[in-house]
């Protein structure tokens, strides 16, 4: 049950306008906070910009072949 009502945001006008790094991750502004969003298996997926650990930058992370997010401090 939510106590608050979940709020969406648009964060693009398509996928092709974000703007996308050769590691497969766009950054994104969504209510004054930074987040990241990958395409795996034709589903789009969005994480925090930073590791909650060491505060790694995620953008700068990858996407492996299970479709985990591995964070380019701790891999």
């Amino acid at each position: 049950m939510f106590r608050n009502k979940p709020s969406w945001y648009r964060i693009a006008e398509s996928p092709e306008s974000l703007h996308w790094q050769d590691n497969g991750i766009a950054v994104a502004e969504v209510n004054g906070k930074k987040i990241c969003i990958a395409r795996y298996r034709d589903q789009y997926h969005s994480f925090a910009y930073t590791c909650p650990h060491a505060s790694g930058v995620m953008a700068a992370g990858w996407i492996d072949p299970l479709g985990n997010v591995v964070c380019p401090l701790h891999r």
